[in-house]
Parts: structure tokens; sequence; C-alpha cells
């Protein structure tokens, strides 16, 4: 203890410890300053904003698909091209064929009324049988529809 009361009493030792608690007390300004700058940075930065997920992508939908799919899309269109084609030939041939049946039709009914006051010749029965097929022909084309499936 009479050391420690010698040693404290030194001038030196005086100006050492002046030189401490200065340092400390900078230290804890120093400190005190940065707590003080972060809170109130904080406070005035711009809120952090939430990045709105995306909507997550599909695989399929971002690369292509692979050879064999690759064909196979390119038989189905090819398939659908070919019975929108046949369809369309269909079509063309119940339009010529009622156009024909129509014109069969009128024939006969003007050679039936001609023939009124005389029995009924061979070729009426002929062209009524020949009616009646064209007739059932149309008939069964307008039943049928090509379709892939």
């Amino acid at each position: 203890m009479l050391y420690e009361a010698r040693c404290l009493s030194c001038s030196r030792h005086n100006q050492l410890r002046a030189n401490f608690l200065n340092i400390a007390s900078s230290i804890a300004m120093a400190g005190a300053f940065a707590v003080v700058v972060t809170l109130t940075g904080h406070a005035q930065s711009p809120p952090v904003t939430q990045h709105t997920p995306r909507p997550a992508t599909l695989p399929a939908l971002d690369r292509l698909p692979d050879p064999n799919k690759q064909m196979e899309m390119k038989k189905t269109q090819t398939q659908e091209q070919f019975f929108t084609a046949a369809n369309a030939e269909r079509k063309r041939q119940l339009d010529s064929d009622s156009a024909l049946l129509l014109r069969l039709a009128v024939a006969l009914k003007a050679q039936v009324t001609d023939a009124d006051k005389s029995p009924t010749s061979s070729d009426a029965f002929l062209a009524i049988d020949g009616i009646e097929k064209l007739a059932h022909a149309v008939k069964e084309k307008m039943k049928l529809t090509v379709s892939a499936k």
C-alpha cells in the first residue's frame, strides 16, 4: 500500500493515468457517437423494399421439347392438316352432289308433269333409281367427318 501511494503520487504516473483516462473517455465518446450515428442513419435511410417474388416458370416452357416429342408434334400437325383438307374436299363433294341431285329432281319433275297424260316410261324409273342412290350417298357423306380422334 505504501508503494502504491508513493507510485500514485509520482508525477509520471499521474500523467500516464491522465492520458489513460483521456483515451478511455475518447473511446467511450467515439462509441457513443457511432451508436447515435448508426441509429439516426437507420431512421433516415429509406425502408428496405421487399422484392415481390416472380412466378416460377415451368421448365417445359423455357426449353424446346426433345426430338421425339418434336417429331410427334410434327406428325400430329401434319395429320390435322390432312384431316382439314379431307373435310374440305368432302364438303366440296357434298355441294356438287347436292347441286346434281337438285338438277336431276327438277328434270324428273318436268318429265313427269309433261308425261302426265301418258304412262311413266322406263327412263323415269331409271332416273328415280339414280336420284335415290345419289340421295343415299349424300346422306352418308353428311354423317362422315374425318378427324384425328
